[in-house]
């Protein structure tokens, strides 16, 4: 069954790539924020220290308070944005998890809609299923024997396949 195999993880792969580099994007944006976030900080903290320094109070103390603020207000946006990376990822992993699913369904309804556009003609079907790797022919009995069930594919569709095998050859 490499054959069915292959083309499901074909599949899954590009998914994986193109969830990987949203990832990675949402992490650039992530890093973008905090470099900007870190610049805000400390033009704050200069333009605060300099304001003391002019009220002639830059050496007196007042600045700790001042500074404390701006250094709450750097966590708190700092932590915001932290969560909504991570709320932005596990949204993304979500996604991810559907479309890999929505692949596995994908590859299991092309199997049943191919091989049942061939239902008048069972030689056709045994082919089909041959060359994805789902059995094999008997040369001299020209007999369909099933393969093992693929890994990517459940328990029930693997039975539900060979169902509608049977009721198509019969």
């Amino acid at each position: 069954y490499s054959e069915y195999e292959d083309a499901f993880n074909e599949s899954n792969n590009e998914t994986n790539q193109y969830y990987d580099m949203v990832k990675e994007q949402k992490f650039d944006q992530l890093l973008d924020k905090e470099v900007q976030l870190e610049n805000a900080k400390a033009q704050a903290l200069k333009n605060s220290q300099n304001t003391l320094n002019a009220q002639g109070f830059g050496s007196q103390g007042y600045g700790s308070s001042l500074t404390s603020g701006i250094y709450g207000r750097y966590m708190n946006a700092f932590n915001e944005n932290e969560r909504d990376y991570q709320a932005g990822v596990d949204a993304l992993e979500s996604e991810r998890n559907q479309a890999l699913k929505d692949n596995k369904e994908e590859a299991y309804q092309q199997v049943v809609s191919l091989m049942s556009s061939g239902s008048n003609n069972m030689e056709r079907v045994n082919e089909y299923l041959a060359s994805i790797g789902l059995g094999t022919i008997n040369k001299k009995t020209n007999e369909f024997t099933w393969n093992e069930k693929p890994q990517s594919m459940s328990n029930a569709d693997w039975t539900q396949l060979k169902y509608l095998y049977n009721l198509q050859n019969d």
